[in-house]
């Protein structure tokens, strides 16, 4: 909060510099008046209130990414709104100009502060400080990839101490090396020695009188929170939203698609990022033809026929294909076949796909495409992820870790549910953060999973330490 309101106090004291300062701005006059003075710190009060009711100092909304980037965006453009409707309303003469200023300063000032304190707090969690402690109610199949998905305290600032199962007995093994600490009854006991804050119920894994104990003591203080994961065939159904009709409160089932002016912002971003990559790849497809007519080993693109948005129409997947014979003898070709092979093999040999984001078969983030010949595509997930048009990268565009098509759906579902403009952008900027380091994933920082490569170093650290 108070790098917050620091924020703000500079964005105001830049905008009056630069507009009562010896700047060339067409003003009558070159001092601030008395009714600006007031309501520029009308603003800063407004703003910050608008801070708090958009939860941006909630525990739980605090180094969320895109969500968190959103909310000050949010609450700025809100609170600029307020005060020039006050402005018109009260008939004062205030400078509009350095208020605007300030609006358009504040954004990247306040977003920009968080986002270093984002990287100092995982610098910190790293220490093993700003760290939540979950348990998992429930240990089928679902229960067992929600615990992998959230255990990773750097990135998500959560660790899974454990499990709680009706049927499973005390001491057994769930995945990652957590085990099972107690049944259901014994959550009290449980999660105050282990110092839990949240409980995570998966419903459909335990039995009903559980689930009945667990709802009743959530009304009670207990010093944690509950909180319900939905089951794989909940999340593909649509999407709910709590209404009233007659003081009965009941659920509305929602369609599950992006609508709106969300449409209309993916898709303006789609074009006009999909045309500077065009221009800034064109010349590596260009070495590669060349190449590939040095070499004489196989065509230059390759295709993978996927199932277009709702499943009515398939397109090709278009990527740089690897040589199809062995390296040639004379020099020219075989580093003509070297290079070929190269770029197939590296992240750039996908990026004949934005062809296919301008023809308007995919967009430049979504969903991983899914082809006819795969597993499951016949799946009520597979269906719903089909509403929307598959991505060049997304949440679980990467398969690398080894994960089922189910987990990888549950990230596309949770994708196309919390979809916002602001969600792109940073799924864009991972990417593009994971071809510079040339890792195999996304960062951290930006999945609820943990590198299996990352786990096995911190397990052998610690075993050194140990012995």
């Amino acid at each position: 909060m108070t790098a917050d309101l620091l924020m703000l106090v500079a964005a105001m004291a830049i905008s009056f510099g630069l507009r009562y300062g010896d700047t060339p701005w067409p003003a009558a006059t070159h001092e601030p008046t008395r009714a600006t003075v007031i309501f520029a710190a009308l603003t800063l009060v407004i703003v910050m209130l608008l801070f708090v009711m958009n939860r941006l100092y909630d525990l739980e909304m605090l180094f969320g990414g895109h969500r968190e980037y959103e909310a000050v965006v949010r609450a700025s453009s809100y609170g600029m709104a307020v005060v020039l409707i006050l402005a018109f309303l009260t008939g004062e003469p205030i400078s509009r100009g350095a208020l605007v200023l300030f609006w358009l300063l504040a954004m990247p000032l306040v977003g920009g502060s968080r986002f270093l304190i984002r990287r100092l707090v995982f610098r910190l969690r790293e220490a093993g400080l700003f760290i939540r402690k979950w348990l998992v109610v429930g240990t089928d199949e679902h229960a067992a990839a929600v615990a992998r998905h959230l255990n990773s305290p750097t990135s998500t600032g959560i660790q899974i101490v454990g499990f709680l199962d009706d049927y499973r007995p005390v001491g057994s093994r769930v995945t990652d090396g957590l085990r099972v600490l107690g049944d259901p009854r014994a959550v009290r006991e449980v999660a105050a020695s282990c110092g839990v804050s949240t409980l995570l119920v998966v419903p459909h894994a335990i039995s009903w009188e559980s689930y009945r104990d667990l709802l009743e003591l959530a009304a009670e203080n207990n010093g944690f929170r509950i909180r319900l994961a939905p089951g794989l065939q909940h999340l593909v159904a649509t999407g709910a939203q709590m209404t009233d009709s007659g003081f009965l409160p009941l659920v509305s089932l929602q369609p599950l698609r992006i609508t709106g002016v969300d449409v209309v912002l993916k898709g303006g971003l789609d074009y006009l990022a999909s045309l500077f990559l065009l221009l800034l790849v064109s010349p590596v497809w260009a070495l590669c033809w060349l190449a590939a007519r040095m070499d004489r080993c196989g065509p230059v693109l390759a295709r993978r026929p996927v199932l277009g948005q709702r499943g009515r129409k398939g397109f090709s997947l278009l990527m740089i294909a690897p040589p199809a014979k062995p390296a040639p003898q004379s020099w020219p070709a075989r580093w003509a076949w070297r290079w070929r092979r190269a770029v197939a093999t590296s992240r750039l040999g996908k990026l004949p796909n934005v062809v296919n984001v301008i023809a308007g078969h995919m967009s430049l983030v979504g969903p991983r495409a899914v082809a006819e010949s795969e597993a499951g595509a016949d799946q009520p997930w597979a269906r719903n992820l089909l509403l929307v048009r598959p991505g060049l990268t997304g949440p679980a565009a990467d398969a690398s870790r080894g994960e089922g098509m189910e987990e990888q759906a549950i990230k596309d579902i949770a994708y196309v549910r919390d979809y916002s403009i602001w969600l792109d952008l940073r799924l864009m900027f991972a990417s593009f953060k994971r071809m510079l380091r040339r890792e195999k994933s996304l960062p951290a920082s930006y999945l609820l999973v943990r590198p299996k490569k990352q786990e096995a170093t911190v397990k052998t650290k610690t075993v050194g330490r140990a012995t």
